[in-house]
């Protein structure tokens, strides 16, 4: 996994900043400390590569830029931009192809006209780019990415997101250029970049809502699953989506398939393939049934090569109610994995707030993202690459206060719609269901924002959106996740880690594995709780993941595998009541909001001295998360002061 940046002019006419290139990428060093370099479009529509911007001299309109984490051939013969034998085309390709090898088979099974000079993926994405073409190339990749490829014969500019949004990449484009990169501070760089925030994004992102855009006006997110694509000759931008998932479809149940054993193979196939690399890997650790899992395979794999695997893990001493060392330990020793622990305590978490909202690039209101800084750096020590349980939860219903809730009123109730409470009648289409899914009517407490915006269109978008799905309840739920949720979760292990310079692998989201969960009946992933139906707990009265489950049970026993999920977490009430973070919010945070004009400072304030009700201190750590932001992304503050 690397970075990459770039920008081209959409007329023919010589960049006004050569040095743009080399602010940006030395603004996303961190993703790809390894190795850098440039590639510049002439006005004549040649190749040149450099190794700085500056290299260049007056006739170049367009750079593509890349900093590299070496993974996948280490040897220069991975170096990027990489342009093909014939130089009439460049790519930079940041990511990870795990079908990489029977890619290259294929193709040279298909034709003897290209040369491999090297190991890598991105050679082969070249090439097969060159046989079949970018779209049918983006269609045959099983992998995370972001690419871009240039060609001067086409004079045509073509970029692609992976199908779930694992990679990031971002989007600048006017009626002058076309600018990207993999990170948003990128951007910044970027002379004449307009800071303007978006107020309806940020309405919604401190409302918890998921916002799949970057908070600025100049700024968007490419979709997951589509492909861009310009046209020098007419000046013509194109996205067309390359990948649906609500395509799939599931499957009638057979009672004479073992679904369990079936599903270990399917999952064992894809872990293993995501384990290719010329750098050592280890496994994130956070004592839950998805990680875990990852952690068996792959431990398995290791035994048989006799190495040692290491993991690295977030502890919570300070929260025992919340800790789940004992479990982690227990997974740990039953794999013989030499296992790292980072404790959530009060240094630990001031020393990692700022750099985690900086590596983010977006407020967050939740403390995953200080945990995943904390153990990635950690890891990056002895390890390039972590594997992650991220996607397990979306692929097989793991939201219980989601999935259980609404699965069991549209089936309990079907016959009986008047029983059915006013929120929760809308599972076949209403707006209630859509505000309680992204939780916005849930959060009218933040009440301090002296800035507005009206959500009405957010929620009729995706509503429509919504209304365009197929399947079950429970279907279009995990849909509706992949679409408002699980971008966002994407692209905080994806940043996040790369802070630290470490690969972060998602084998729930390798491609195989969603369409086989996607297939199976949905009675094997929702289990009905017989205990919590009995209490009329209709919240908690089905539990997803259930598959995983069985199998979790099956390596680690029921105990294990069926108690309630945890999360990284830390006492904030107690860590805001401390006098150095008074005296840090009072220096640092209150005097940015007093000038930004953005939050009720007084209010603020009064919700510090009260710090005894849970939604003071809600609210006080997301004013705090807001402000950080702004002033890394707005004002350009460089330094960390914590």
């Amino acid at each position: 996994m690397c970075g990459i940046a770039g920008v081209i002019n959409r007329k023919n006419v010589p960049l006004n900043d050569y040095s743009v290139i080399d602010n940006m990428l030395e603004r996303i060093q961190h993703r790809g400390p390894d190795d850098t370099g440039v590639c510049g479009i002439s006005l004549n529509n040649i190749l040149f590569n450099q190794k700085s911007g500056n290299d260049f001299k007056d006739y170049i309109r367009g750079m593509l830029g890349f900093n590299r984490l070496s993974i996948q051939d280490i040897t220069y013969a991975g170096h990027q931009p990489m342009q093909s034998a014939d130089k009439s085309c460049v790519i930079t390709f940041n990511g990870e192809i795990y079908n990489v090898k029977e890619l290259r088979q294929e193709l040279e099974h298909r034709t003897n006209r290209f040369h491999f000079n090297g190991n890598s993926d991105t050679e082969v994405v070249l090439y097969m780019y060159q046989e079949y073409g970018f779209y049918e190339t983006i269609k045959k990749l099983n992998g995370m990415f972001a690419i871009v490829i240039y060609d001067i014969n086409k004079k045509t500019l073509f970029m692609a997101r992976d199908r779930y949004g694992i990679i990031p990449l971002h989007l600048c484009i006017d009626e002058g250029q076309i600018i990207w990169s993999s990170e948003i501070k990128a951007f910044l760089e970027v002379k004449g970049f307009r800071r303007e925030i978006n107020e309806e994004s940020i309405v919604l992102n401190t409302k918890y809502a998921y916002p799949n855009d970057s908070l600025f006006k100049q700024i968007d997110n490419m979709e997951p699953g589509t492909i861009l694509e310009w046209q020098e000759a007419t000046d013509n931008i194109k996205v067309a989506k390359y990948y649906d998932i609500n395509e799939i479809k599931q499957r009638e149940y057979d009672s004479s398939i073992d679904y369990l054993e079936e599903m270990k193979s399917v999952l064992k196939d894809c872990v293993n393939r995501q384990l290719i690399g010329d750098v050592d890997l280890g496994v994130q650790l956070s004592g839950g049934v998805d990680s875990t899992l990852l952690a068996k395979i792959v431990s398995d794999e290791f035994s048989k090569q006799n190495r040692q695997l290491n993991g690295f893990a977030m502890t919570n001493h300070d929260t025992p109610g919340y800790d789940e060392e004992k479990w982690i330990d227990y997974v740990a020793a039953l794999n013989n994995i030499h296992n790292r622990k980072e404790d959530m305590n009060f240094s630990r978490f001031i020393e990692a707030l700022e750099h985690s909202i900086y590596a983010f690039e977006r407020p967050f209101y939740t403390l995953p993202p200080v945990g995943i800084y904390l153990f990635s750096k950690r890891a990056s020590e002895k390890v390039k690459i972590l594997t992650s349980g991220e996607g397990a939860d979306e692929v097989g219903g793991g939201y219980p206060e989601l999935f259980g809730r609404y699965y069991s009123y549209s089936t309990l109730f079907a016959d009986q719609s008047s029983q059915i409470p006013k929120e929760y009648d809308s599972i076949n289409g209403g707006m209630e269901f859509v505000a309680y899914f992204d939780k916005i009517k849930q959060m009218d407490d933040c009440k301090d924002f002296l800035i507005s915006a009206n959500l009405n269109g957010v929620m009729e978008k995706r509503y429509d959106y919504w209304k365009t799905l197929t399947g079950t309840p429970f279907d279009r739920m995990r849909k509706m996740h992949f679409k408002y949720r699980l971008i966002s979760m994407c692209e905080r292990q994806n940043k996040v880690c790369m802070a630290s310079s470490v690969e972060n692998r998602v084998p729930f989201l390798d491609n195989k594995f969603v369409d086989y969960m996607f297939s199976l009946p949905e009675e094997l992933l929702m289990h009905k709780t017989t205990d919590e139906i009995k209490k009329q707990n209709y919240a908690t009265m089905f539990e997803g993941k259930e598959i995983l489950k069985q199998l979790s049970s099956q390596i680690y026993g029921s105990e294990f595998a069926y108690r309630k999920k945890q999360a990284i977490h830390a006492p904030l009430a107690k860590y805001f009541s401390d006098a150095s973070m008074i005296n840090y919010v009072n220096e640092i945070i209150v005097p940015g909001m007093k000038r930004r004009q953005m939050i009720d400072v007084d209010s603020f304030l009064n919700r510090m001295n009260h710090l005894d009700q849970s939604a003071n201190v809600v609210n006080v750590w997301k004013y705090v998360n807001l402000e950080l932001w702004c002033q890394f992304f707005i004002d350009g503050r460089r330094e960390f002061y914590c």
